[in-house]
């Protein structure tokens, strides 16, 4: 664990000692398909989640308190690369590892979990350059096995979600752009299912029907350049089973400002509100205020 730590410690000098390399550290591990954000769970890979390290002060308790948020994809495999029908359908799993702590007594967690996501767009979506659908539908899927230390809970959890891509501004997936080009505004919707079950077998399992919305924005209009990103989650899972948690329907809900000094997003400083059932802590109610250090691959 003091490697992990002294890991995130590091990272930010390597990143901001880039421009003195000859080889950008963050392009090369980008062109591995090596990606780093907040999570993978049940969202896209192009979601623009950075993920977080803050050490905050409880000053009503007085005591200090670390939280980490991080989901690292290891790789990335498009099974239809090399066939005649790529340009028409694509299918990509990438292996990832996620860890969530949170040292603080009130809201302690401590979770790791390692899987498999899949991406799955089963018709081509229309580009200025090529042909298909307007709005295309799309599947996003995950196998994970997770270790809830605080919660003594050893889980297999399984999502299924349907969702709509589109390249056209303003329609899920299509990005928004200022006359200069940049990037202004878009947004992910999701609407599927999530299965939650004890591998030991003796609490049972939970089962939800989830929708879930994701929005970023950045007001101000810079073509190569990015200082600030501001962004809006909100989760609301249905119970259709709930034997494991017992808490019925659930909901989540967080916002973050990211300022990146540099208008390079692998590095910023964020500010996170964030209420309700946290999913990364076995759904436990949570409500917490953090600022603290961002990174992005």
């Amino acid at each position: 664990m003091k490697r992990l730590y002294l890991f995130f410690c590091l990272l930010p000098f390597t990143v901001m000692g880039q421009q003195e390399d000859k080889t950008d550290p963050i392009e090369w591990l980008q062109k591995a398909n090596i990606g780093l954000r907040k999570t993978y769970s049940g969202s896209s890979k192009e979601e623009q989640k950075p993920a977080s390290v803050f050490f905050n002060r409880d000053t009503k308790n007085n005591v200090n308190f670390l939280t980490v948020d991080m989901g690292l994809k290891i790789s990335e495999w498009d099974v239809f690369k090399n066939a005649s029908f790529n340009d028409k359908t694509s299918l990509l799993f990438y292996p990832k590892v996620e860890y969530h702590k949170n040292t603080s007594e009130e809201d302690e967690k401590d979770a790791l979990s390692a899987g498999v996501n899949m991406e799955f767009f089963p018709v081509p979506y229309k580009t200025p350059v090529t042909e298909g659908w307007n709005l295309a539908p799309w599947f996003q899927g995950s196998v994970d096995y997770k270790r809830d230390k605080v919660n003594d809970l050893n889980t297999m959890n399984y999502q299924l979600y349907f969702s709509l891509f589109s390249a056209r501004p303003f329609l899920p997936g299509g990005n928004a752009r200022a006359n200069n080009g940049s990037l202004i505004f878009r947004y992910f919707v999701y609407s599927g299912y999530e299965r939650y079950a004890d591998t030991k077998g003796s609490l049972g399992e939970s089962s939800y029907w989830s929708n879930r919305l994701f929005m970023e924005l950045w007001p101000i209009p810079a073509l190569s350049k990015e200082y600030l990103q501001l962004t809006f989650e909100y989760n609301y899972r249905l119970s259709l089973q709930d034997d494991l948690y017992q808490l019925g329907s659930v909901d989540w809900m967080s916002m973050g400002i990211n300022v990146y000094p540099t208008g390079k997003s692998n590095l910023g400083i964020g500010l996170e509100y964030s209420q309700g059932n946290d999913p990364t802590n076995s759904f436990t109610d949570t409500g917490r205020l953090l600022i603290g250090l961002n990174i992005k691959i």
